[in-house]
């Protein structure tokens, strides 16, 4: 079997074409439009207000409920953990952190504009790390009860598969 016929690869290719890049889109469109326009098409000129930190937001709470309920098997029960607890952390700073920065703009102050375009792609790397776990976490197979649990086999399997994502 293929690379690009394997579940993990699969999904992982649908989520970043249908989940990532087409929420991208806005943006990519805000910057034709400055370059068209003649102004400014510096990354802080896009992401400059916050709105990356939306589609974070979106995507992660988007990943958090592909794993939720999904059973997984007692050796990547922390894995589950710390995947869902990441997209929670993303979800609730991205929100919070948009909210502030809407608040500061509604009251006629001005933010840094390029602290936000830093700050917004470090929570949007966050988003990509936390959110491709938990997809890859939602497609792997349980494996049957006679294996042991907790197999360094496994835990190679899914680095190998994150691995794969990757590149």
């Amino acid at each position: 079997m293929r690379w690009h016929e394997k579940p993990i690869p699969q999904k992982l290719a649908t989520w970043l074409i249908f989940g990532v890049v087409i929420a991208m889109t806005p943006f990519i469109f805000e910057l034709l439009q400055l370059i068209d326009r003649g102004r400014d098409a510096s990354l802080s000129a896009v992401l400059g207000s916050g709105q990356l930190l939306l589609v974070c937001a979106v995507i992660a709470a988007g990943a958090m409920g592909e794993l939720v309920l999904v059973e997984v098997a007692s050796n990547r029960r922390f894995a589950k953990l710390i995947s869902i607890g990441g997209c929670v952390i993303v979800v609730i700073v991205a929100s919070l952190w948009f909210g502030d920065i809407s608040a500061t703009l509604g009251s006629g102050e001005d933010p840094n504009p390029r602290t936000i375009t830093n700050g917004s792609l470090a929570v949007f790397a966050a988003t990509l790390m936390t959110s491709a776990a938990c997809l890859v976490l939602s497609t792997a197979k349980t494996p049957s009860p006679d294996r042991t649990a907790g197999s360094a086999e496994d835990a190679l399997r899914v680095l190998r598969a994150l691995l794969e994502a990757k590149s």
